[in-house]
């Protein structure tokens, strides 16, 4: 609608808005949405990259509640822990201290993970849009000339895939949370799209430390925009819906 309203808040760490008098009703579950109040916890971030303005860098800079370290891919690694440790290149060293780990196009070996290939100009034909690190992130149709596929491990969660495998993969790495993607941002449109800057806000909210379980702490409650839409989802080419593809003709 492109109208800004301002209204003013109510007493409480939790805004609810709920829609009203809006006619029939279709899908009740998309009426009602909240969020938290409470501002977050500074979130300590190591980045280990070969450009010190990087679009990761810059839009981590700009993050109102990130505390930043830029590394070179040859740089001692810091002794204190961070919240998150970005991969931009490789680290030619002993790995900076984090309790989660981000993977961006580096070599996510020393994390368990495998690459099986790399690919050139790879479909994506399903993204965990649920997933609280795609919260608003639109990935239908960004460009990417080139990515790694990467084979998944007992435990391991596909969050991206395409006709040759599995893009992007969360895993469980000595205790860390690390999600490797086998591609960089840069090395892709998604760096000039909104879904970039929403992509590492959420980044930032999966990494930040919790200090409070109670209601307030609980994470944005919207639903996808691909879950609100009563159309069909577009077919993919080479594919079908709800039945298994004929066998070719031997």
């Amino acid at each position: 609608v492109e109208v800004l309203h301002r209204v003013k808040l109510p007493e409480g760490d939790r805004v609810v808005a709920r829609l009203q008098n809006h006619g029939s009703d279709v899908l009740s579950v998309d009426d009602e949405a909240s969020t938290s109040r409470v501002v977050g916890e500074r979130v300590r971030v190591t980045l280990v990259t070969r450009s010190r303005v990087s679009f990761i860098a810059e839009a981590l800079r700009l993050h109102p509640r990130v505390d930043l370290q830029t590394l070179g891919p040859f740089d001692a690694a810091p002794t204190e822990t961070s919240d998150l440790l970005i991969l931009e290149t490789d680290s030619k060293g002993t790995l900076p201290p984090a309790a989660r780990v981000l993977v961006l196009g580096a070599d996510p070996t020393r994390f368990g993970v495998e690459r099986l290939g790399r690919v050139p100009a790879p479909e994506i034909m399903r993204w965990s849009f649920d997933d609280p690190l795609f919260r608003f992130v639109d990935l239908e149709s960004i460009e990417v000339p080139r990515s790694d596929t990467l084979r998944l491990g007992e435990g391991d969660r596909s969050l991206l895939d395409s006709e040759a495998g599995s893009l992007a993969v969360q895993t469980r790495f000595e205790d860390r949370d690390v999600v490797v993607f086998g591609f960089a941002p840069h090395d892709s449109d998604l760096v000039l799209r909104v879904g970039f800057v929403n992509f590492i806000a959420n980044v930032v909210e999966w990494a930040a430390p919790v200090t409070d379980e109670g209601p307030a702490a609980a994470p944005p409650s919207v639903l996808p925009a691909t879950e609100t839409m009563l159309d069909p989802v577009r077919a993919i080419p080479g594919t079908t819906h709800g039945s298994f593809a004929d066998r070719p003709a031997s």
